[in-house]
């Protein structure tokens, strides 16, 4: 009987595959050619807009689930009907056609929502999200639609009203939205706290790989010429994740000040950075949970830093921290390591004798490496357990542990012009579209 109730299974799921060929024949001839551009309904002023080329990520995750994939068994149990519900509300929302998210703040008011192509504007005029404020508008054939707290102050609503009034008012001319268009475009604005303005990234899906190009302004009050600083030397063998960047901007410097506070440090403002993340330990430190980084953490500093005199203050100032000796202290269970390296060049980490050499360049902000140890979690209490079998904890690491190249940086195209660069390619045989669909699979349960 039990495979009896396999073979209806894989009948189940081959009939399913049928119907996604099906799917992408019908799709081929029936999307329209021509469409709105979305993204003409904001403002240029806009923060942060994020252009789904819905089209061409249904085919190319299609054609590859059915002509490339080799799924296991699994892996099909996913696409089982009888454990996911089929049916899908209907919002009125066009999914094979272009989609924008955006985010924009002024004057401290802060807004995101969406726009999109509308095939049932009743529909689309019903939606209702709990616990939140929308504000929407449509033309009959695009919508808008923003999305506030319930409570959200008078500023917020004001702004709100306000982008929906304009891009309802507006009326872009059509453009053929095919084929040639990535499958994500982010746009970002920026501002005087970021590395680069006027940015514009795209990301393209093709087989095994993730394929990032962009491109950007300087901010040179971020992106200075270091005379002289020290860097990593040594190819380090353990699984990690490697991070280098330039002054921190002051809208992230605030979360780096509450940790320095909490252990009652006052350092002087970060102009580069260079990190190999190891992963996490959960532990009970004075009754509560702490997440401790295991870290290689190489820091130059705007101003002078003895780093024996901030020490002292530690050791006299925070219980949690046990110095051992001048050159290391544990914080739980874990020991962390420390050098002067210069006059303004700190390292801490959880190796005693890291491998530097010197470097006269820009620091440009890169990362690269492992991501797969950002949820690495270890501990022996019962937290770090429960965190480890989480299903959005644990999908998440299996994917990215099928990640075998992953790398993003910013590369100096002389005058004022940035370039961004990058990839995320799979272990071979694995193919991005089909697996990032699995993903979303799980997460929906």
């Amino acid at each position: 009987m039990h495979n009896y109730h396999r073979v209806f299974k894989v009948l189940a799921v081959f009939i399913f595959l049928i119907f996604l060929w099906l799917i992408i024949t019908v799709s081929t001839f029936s999307f329209s050619a021509k469409n709105i551009e979305l993204g003409k309904f904001l403002d240029e002023d806009i923060n942060f807009v994020v252009s789904l080329n819905t089209e061409k990520a249904i085919k190319t995750t299609l054609i590859d689930l059915l002509y490339k994939s080799e799924l296991s068994e699994n892996e099909l149990a996913y696409f089982d009907t009888d454990k996911k519900q089929t049916s899908i509300q209907n919002k009125g929302i066009a999914i094979n056609k272009e989609l924008i998210y955006f985010y924009d703040v002024e004057n401290n008011a802060t807004i995101q929502g969406f726009i999109c192509h509308i095939n049932d504007e009743k529909a689309f005029n019903r939606i209702k999200i709990d616990d939140k404020k929308l504000i929407k508008n449509t033309n009959g054939k695009q919508g808008i639609l923003i999305i506030l707290n319930k409570n959200a102050d008078s500023a917020n609503v004001k702004h709100a009203e306000s982008v929906v009034r304009k891009a309802m008012q507006t009326t872009p001319n059509q453009f053929s939205y095919n084929n040639e268009k990535p499958v994500l475009n982010v746009r970002f604005k920026g501002n005087e706290h970021t590395y680069a303005n006027n940015v514009s990234v795209n990301l393209e899906v093709k087989d095994d790989k993730i394929i990032i190009n962009g491109s950007g302004t300087k901010n040179h009050n971020l992106l200075n010429l270091i005379n002289e600083h020290h860097v990593f030397s040594h190819e380090n063998e353990r699984k990690h994740l490697h991070i280098q960047a330039g002054k921190i901007p002051n809208s992230l410097y605030k979360y780096f000040t509450i940790i320095l506070e909490d252990l009652n440090l006052d350092l002087p403002q970060i102009i580069a950075q260079q990190l190999d993340l190891y992963g996490f330990s959960i532990e009970n430190i004075s009754g509560s949970t702490t997440f401790l980084p295991k870290i290689d953490w190489l820091l130059k500093f705007e101003t002078p830093l003895n780093l024996k005199e901030r020490m002292k203050a530690i050791e006299s100032q925070n219980d949690r921290i046990e110095i051992i000796d001048s050159s290391s202290f544990k914080i739980g269970s874990i020991q962390y390591y420390c050098q002067q390296i210069s006059e303004d060049e700190i390292y801490i980490g959880v190796t005693k004798n890291p491998k530097l050499e010197k470097h006269i360049s820009t620091s440009l902000p890169f990362i690269k490496g492992d991501p797969a140890v950002t949820l690495n979690i270890e501990g022996e209490g019962l937290i770090a357990q429960i965190v480890n079998v989480m299903p959005p904890v644990k999908n998440s690491k299996d994917f990215l542990e099928k990640i075998e190249h992953f790398e993003i940086k910013i590369v100096d195209q002389g005058e004022d012009k940035l370039g961004i660069e990058g990839e995320i390619k799979l272990y071979e045989d694995q193919l991005i579209s089909t697996e990032l669909l699995l993903l979303a699979l799980k997460f929906a349960g």
